[in-house]
């Protein structure tokens, strides 16, 4: 099972697209958690009505905590096998899913990430502003993001799938004590943890 851990902080105008993006997924085994990390616009309101009482989503509010705590929190609760981060800003294509947790099994990969597009209004987005995530070019992961990772080797958090087990037995958390770059501080203390093959 994947665990889709999206969190949200007034995010109100955005987030029925977001969950819409999940419930349209073609790979029927996952959970979703929304963490609200204290908005006071009608994020809540928003949510409930998307939701209803599909049991696949869990709702959780908490005192601000910034995103990564909010990312911590789900991360608590998660009890997939594997692990989707999607902001509530963002969309999965609807077979994102099904086409990474497939490419993982065969694989054996302990995480794998996927391209993806960039828009910031509905023609844009219809449009379709594609990036090509960056591929890694030596056996060397953990140098090259490093040394990349602002010019060459941005690669967004919901293109990400993780095993479980990164977080759930290793530990990993984003650090709440970052004001920006929380998700690339993340991913270099997985790979420092395990020199993974990207897929």
């Amino acid at each position: 099972m994947v665990t889709i851990i999206i969190p949200v902080y007034n995010g109100a105008a955005f987030i029925a697209e977001t969950v819409a993006s999940v419930k349209g997924q073609t790979y029927p085994e996952w959970e979703c958690i929304i963490v609200d990390d204290g908005s006071t616009d009608d994020t809540a309101a928003v949510v409930q009505q998307c939701i209803g009482n599909d049991e696949r989503f869990r709702y959780i509010r908490q005192q601000n905590k910034g995103l990564s705590g909010a990312r911590n929190t789900g991360l608590e609760h998660a009890s997939g096998d594997l692990i989707q981060f999607l902001d509530g800003d963002d969309v999965l294509l609807p077979e994102k899913l099904e086409k990474q947790v497939r490419v993982m099994q065969d694989g054996k990969a302990v995480l794998s990430y996927t391209d993806y597009m960039s828009g910031c209004t509905d023609d844009v987005y219809k449009q379709g502003n594609f990036y090509k995530s960056p591929a890694f070019t030596t056996d060397h992961f953990l140098e090259e993001l490093i040394e990349r990772w602002e010019s060459l080797q941005v690669i967004p958090p919901h293109c990400f799938m993780f095993t479980a087990s990164f977080f759930r037995e290793q530990g990993i958390r984003f650090d709440t004590s970052l004001p920006n770059h929380e998700d690339f501080d993340c991913w270099v203390n997985i790979l420092r943890l395990h020199p993974a093959l990207f897929l």
